[in-house]
């Protein structure tokens, strides 16, 4: 069962922009954030919009009943939401093209990997029964052996997690740290 993190992100992001599931699945984890900080900065707008016209009533009848004092808007409800609140600053953009990376097994070969997706987040999830930002800070072997798994199983369909396990090292995550931080979305 994926963490209840993903299920609202992927849920919003359904809801509020009709597209399909498998769409939604689909997507590289950094856009989906992205999209989701945007979509929820949208909604706190919305709110805070429709809060402020409520406010307006009360600030103007109490500043009609106050000698001493004119209330604002922003005394009942605070200042309005802004997008450094909801949207992270990273370098990211929903624009930027997936990543893909190459890794190299001790078995010699060189894989493809593809970027973390919201679906393959949540067979991580499932594997682990974990949320997935908690699996990625344990920093365990086992959780970095199967994303590496879950990234290049499109590209390579007979590869099992098991036999990534067995010819992937500390050596080469340590090599690749930077190329499979960015691909999981880390």
């Amino acid at each position: 069962m994926a963490s209840l993190e993903t299920e609202r992100l992927v849920t919003l992001l359904v809801r509020e922009t009709g597209w399909s599931l498998e769409y939604v699945l689909g997507m590289p984890v950094t856009t989906a954030r992205r999209l989701y900080q945007h979509l929820s900065y949208q909604r706190a707008i919305d709110t805070y919009s429709t809060a402020s016209n409520f406010a307006m009533m009360l600030a103007n009848y109490f500043s009609a009943h106050s000698k001493s004092r004119r209330f604002k808007v922003s005394d009942f409800i605070g200042q309005p939401p802004t997008e450094g609140q909801y949207i992270s600053k990273r370098g990211d953009t929903m624009t930027d093209k997936p990543k893909e990376a190459t890794i190299t097994l001790t078995d010699g070969k060189t894989y493809t990997l593809s970027p973390m997706t919201v679906e393959k987040m949540g067979e991580v999830e499932d594997k682990f029964d974990e949320a997935y930002l908690t699996l990625l800070q344990t920093n365990r072997m086992k959780v970095l052996g199967f994303i590496v798994y879950e990234m290049l199983k499109d590209n390579h369909s007979g590869v099992a997690p098991e036999y990534v396990a067995k010819h992937l090292t500390a050596k080469i995550i340590t090599a690749k740290a930077k190329e499979i931080k960015d691909l999981i979305g880390g």
